[in-house]
């Protein structure tokens, strides 16, 4: 069994094949890497939005406790 034709003409075919499949298999996996990373940025934004939610609860939590004790006065 040979993996390879014998002939120049489909050895060098089927070598052009084999190459363009691992730069395929190349390429795909970069594109995966860099949809990986910038998805990766995404879930920074939601968590600064979830930080600033949790800042103004406080905050607001904080100013009701002042109001209610300006009125106990």
């Amino acid at each position: 069994m040979r993996l390879y034709p014998a002939s120049p003409t489909g050895l060098t075919r089927t070598l052009a094949g084999d190459l363009a499949v691992v730069l395929c298999l190349c390429l795909f996996a970069w594109m995966g890497f860099k949809v990986h990373d910038a998805i990766s940025e995404l879930s920074s934004i939601g968590r600064g939005i979830s930080d600033s939610g949790r800042a103004i609860a406080r905050t607001g939590a904080q100013t009701t406790e002042a109001v209610d004790g300006a009125f106990e006065v």
